[in-house]
């Protein structure tokens, strides 16, 4: 009696190590990804960032530049939503000081708006948050 259920314990644990092997044979699916690479933009030329009519690629700052068909994608329909999207900057409504602009920190004074390459105001007079449908492109000098 104790030799059969000595003979059935092995007979299930040899069971067990079998199961255990066929389990970890099994392949899993392979899985692929399809995309592509949002292009840089490194050859796009900055006409506001430079006036020697370098790429962006070759300007010695920071240049971001946005155009209609990305502010319109983002969602952004007015100057201040147009500087919020913009890494680095924020525009805000401060009472007082309609729709200022502080880049990397630097407000007031430091920063200069210009519009078609001639300047505007500093960053205190941006507008009265105008919609930005006329705009072209936006470029952001940082530097």
């Amino acid at each position: 009696m104790s030799r059969s259920i000595l003979l059935a314990g092995v007979a299930v644990s040899g069971f067990s190590v079998a199961f255990s092997t066929t389990a970890q044979t099994r392949d899993d699916p392979t899985i692929v990804v399809v995309g592509q690479r949002d292009p840089l933009k490194l050859d796009d030329h900055a006409e506001a960032a430079s006036r020697l009519g370098l790429s962006v690629r070759e300007t010695p700052a920071t240049v971001e530049i946005l155009t209609q068909a990305e502010l319109q994608a983002r969602g952004a329909r007015t100057a201040r939503e147009t500087f919020d999207t913009v890494v680095g900057a924020i525009a805000g409504n401060v009472p007082g000081n309609p729709a200022v602009v502080s880049l990397r920190g630097f407000a007031g004074n430091t920063v200069s708006i210009l519009q078609d390459g001639v300047r505007v105001s500093a960053s205190t007079v941006v507008q009265r948050d105008t919609n930005n449908w006329h705009y072209d492109r936006v470029e952001v000098l940082k530097g």
